[in-house]
């Protein structure tokens, strides 16, 4: 039977509105994750973009193998309390298929995954080596001259180096604390010059041993020992105003002594990150310097 009313007619049109608008708003409400890259090789920065996240504080996401179980925690980092919407970086892991897994209402819920997403790792190939430095085979061994200058180049020597999170000052720098401490980790010199602690294995042996990271000189020594590690990185981050001020320290766990502190000044995050990428440098030469 026709509704003869037109106003009932009108609220029913309007009823029918709000039920698909409230059907699109639950949809893009959905949480969601990514990777800025289907396609990475060993080295890369993984940088993974999450939406939708609840903001609570035990949140997290972590980089696991392709079919690994639920529970497996993987390369693992925090979601800043508070926001929904973000990047997160990890180190790559060794060549494979692997999985991107958002863990929200984690209190709640525990190793329910909200969203994952799936990408894959492949090995690097190094470019040729330049045409001055390949021997001229067809000339015969007698004008084949040894390179002399990769004979003196001393070979890496890898040393074991741990990065503290950063001690955020105020509750402004909170989401900086690990921001910073992650743009060391994955930075390109501090990467491929030493063998970086995984975060998870150090937060595991803090918890075993009821300590917890700080930028106090005598506790990133006693921590460092136990670990065994030669490095450790560590610092504090507060927030003024517009101003991002990051205070870092570099500590020879041998010689019990700091052998690299800065402070420097930076406004909004784009230069905090570059901030921290020239830093990284500069840590990477002075260990490099202290090495035995």
């Amino acid at each position: 039977m026709p509704l003869a009313n037109p106003k009932i007619r009108y609220f029913m049109i309007l009823l029918y509105l709000v039920a698909l608008c409230c059907q699109v708003a639950l949809a893009d409400a959905e949480p969601r994750i990514k990777t800025n890259k289907d396609i990475y090789f060993a080295g890369e920065s993984i940088q993974v973009h999450y939406f939708n996240a609840p903001g609570h504080r035990r949140d997290w996401i972590c980089i696991v193998p392709e079919g690994a179980a639920e529970d497996d925690g993987g390369n693992y980092d925090y979601i800043p309390k508070g926001t929904n919407q973000g990047v997160l970086t990890f180190q790559s892991p060794p060549p494979g298929k692997y999985e991107v897994r958002a863990y929200y209402h984690y209190s709640r819920n525990g190793y329910v995954v909200s969203a994952r997403y799936k990408f894959m790792v492949k090995a690097f190939m190094p470019p040729p080596l330049p045409a001055s430095t390949q021997l001229d085979h067809a000339a015969g061994p007698e004008t084949t001259k040894p390179d002399v200058t990769l004979n003196k180049q001393a070979v890496p020597v890898k040393v074991n180096v741990c990065v503290f999170h950063f001690i955020p000052l105020s509750i402004d720098a909170t989401k900086y604390g690990g921001m910073v401490a992650n743009v060391l980790i994955n930075s390109q010199e501090i990467r491929t010059s030493f063998a970086i602690m995984g975060k998870k294995d150090l937060e595991l042996f803090l918890t075993a041993r009821s300590l917890r990271q700080d930028d106090k000189v005598d506790n990133i020594i006693r921590i460092g020992s136990g670990l065994g590690v030669n490095f450790v990185i560590a610092g504090n981050v507060d927030k003024r105003g517009a101003m991002i001020v990051t205070n870092c320290k570099v500590v020879d766990i041998a010689q019990r002594d700091i052998i690299f502190e800065k402070q420097f000044i930076s406004v909004g995050e784009s230069e905090l990150f570059d901030d921290v990428i020239k830093m990284s440098r500069s840590i990477a030469e002075v260990i490099r310097r202290n090495i035995n």
